[in-house]
């Protein structure tokens, strides 16, 4: 029942959503055609993409110390693989990251719970004059510190 409630909401909000045309707001008119809905590859999103499946594939293991909502505090061994699958945003989001960040002009960026850093290197990679404070809890995840240089 909840399924057929959800399909039928979807069914209204789509009936009565217009396009973007309806939008009166330069700002949000911007905001959908220049980030939300658009498709472009830039640049970053290859390499990026690249590192990101090599993280899916690393075997090594760290300990992990969890922080998160849910912390039991406890030390745990963990294969970067596992927490690149956990916690690596997907990439549609990482990309509209990306392109939010170099839709704003942000000269100062703070990022908590960077885990890997992927999300980072998105930000990193729209904002290159920025300046970009990023904190991750766990010392072990902090140390793989991944870098990647793209022109």
């Amino acid at each position: 029942m909840d399924k057929l409630f959800a399909v039928g909401n979807y069914l209204k909000y789509r009936i009565k959503s217009g396009t973007a045309h309806d939008v009166h707001s330069p700002f949000v008119f911007d905001l959908l055609n220049n980030v939300i809905h658009d498709q472009a590859q830039f640049y970053c999103y290859g390499p990026l993409e690249s590192l990101r499946s090599k993280l899916l594939l690393d075997q090594r293991t760290i300990q992990v110390s969890d922080f998160g909502a849910v912390s039991t505090g406890k030390k745990v061994t963990k294969k970067i693989s596992t927490i690149a699958k956990n916690s690596l945003q997907e990439k549609k989001y990482a990309q509209l990251i990306f392109r939010l960040v170099n839709f704003s002009n942000a000269k100062n960026i703070l990022e908590l719970g960077t885990s890997l850093g992927l999300t980072t290197l998105y930000i990193a990679n729209a904002a290159k004059k920025s300046r970009i404070i990023t904190m991750e809890g766990c010392p072990e995840i902090a140390k793989l510190q991944l870098r990647i240089s793209i022109k």
